[in-house]
């Protein structure tokens, strides 16, 4: 595959990764705004999240550019990197429902204690990304067992 292309699809990935993570904190604050909240409401879960989407994005690009080095066939980065993106777009939502619905007592709880939520917010997202990448880089291991491990 040409290096051009290959680019491009390491670009589109790592956008992917980024709106992947951003998504839930938009639209929460997007349903604090029209539930009559002040626009600033949302808005430290949306700057959490883009912090943790621009740490992610550096690392799935570093991550893409030395699996495409080292792959024999390039397919299998992108086979698992998209395998990273699904799990992250699960993680991100599903670990959110099941920690803040199933664990609800305990989470008021913490927040009456003075606990921020975004503390909660930041560790499932670093959760959901570190489940990723886990994920990801398991699968192109799996795909490519003649490759080198890392240094």
């Amino acid at each position: 595959m040409r290096r051009s292309v290959t680019t491009t699809v390491e670009v589109l990935l790592t956008g992917l990764d980024a709106g992947v993570i951003l998504a839930p904190s938009l639209v929460l604050a997007g349903a604090a705004q029209s539930g009559g909240l002040p626009d600033s409401h949302g808005l430290d879960l949306v700057v959490a999240s883009a912090v943790i989407a621009c740490v992610h994005a550096a690392v799935v690009w570093r991550r893409l550019r030395r699996e495409v080095d080292e792959a024999g066939r390039v397919v299998d980065v992108w086979i698992a990197a998209l395998d990273s993106v699904v799990i992250l777009a699960f993680g991100t939502t599903l670990l959110l429902l099941l920690i803040l619905g199933g664990f609800a007592e305990q989470h008021a709880a913490l927040v009456n204690e003075g606990w921020p939520v975004l503390g909660l917010w930041v560790g499932v997202q670093a959760l959901a990304v570190a489940i990723s990448e886990i994920s990801g880089r398991a699968v192109f291991r799996w795909l490519e067992p003649r490759s080198p491990g890392p240094p």
